[in-house]
């Protein structure tokens, strides 16, 4: 499934038109940055340096998951502070994941299920039964999305 959602990516990407041939009105709306992520000029323009390095699919994954997922996540969740948000930490260099949500997760808890279903769905972990277990592709995308 990743494979698939990096190809919608790249397509979309290829299928842009070169920002000085948009119309003024659709450059100027793909040029509309949000406070957390790029607009769609811009990831693509992101996306394309990337590209360049001639990076691994791994890597193209990790980069995207560190930059579009985690990174916003963390910006976000900064910005609610003192009040605790967060879904995951970082103790001595590893990403660390919470067990269950707290009980007050507020506005936070609207993600949860969606994320929990995503992420399922694309076989990253599995119920077991007793609990959610992380599957060898879930262990593969964390090992190379946090590789140094």
């Amino acid at each position: 499934m990743v494979p698939d959602a990096l190809s919608l990516l790249l397509e979309l990407c290829r299928r842009l038109p070169d920002a000085a041939s948009m119309p003024p009105e659709w450059r100027q709306v793909a040029s509309i940055d949000g406070e957390h992520q790029d607009g769609l000029l811009h990831f693509a323009d992101h996306l394309s340096a990337h590209l360049e390095t001639d990076p691994t699919l791994g890597q193209t994954v990790s980069w995207l998951v560190r930059r579009y997922v985690l990174s916003p996540h963390e910006q976000v969740a900064m910005s609610k502070l003192p009040r605790h948000t967060f879904r995951f930490r970082y103790d001595a260099g590893e990403l660390v994941f919470y067990q269950s949500p707290p009980k007050d997760l507020g506005d936070g808890i609207l993600r949860h299920e969606p994320l929990s279903l995503i992420t399922r769905d694309l076989g990253l972990w599995r119920d077991d039964g007793k609990g959610a277990v992380v599957t060898a592709r879930g262990r593969l995308l964390i090992r190379e999305a946090f590789a140094t």
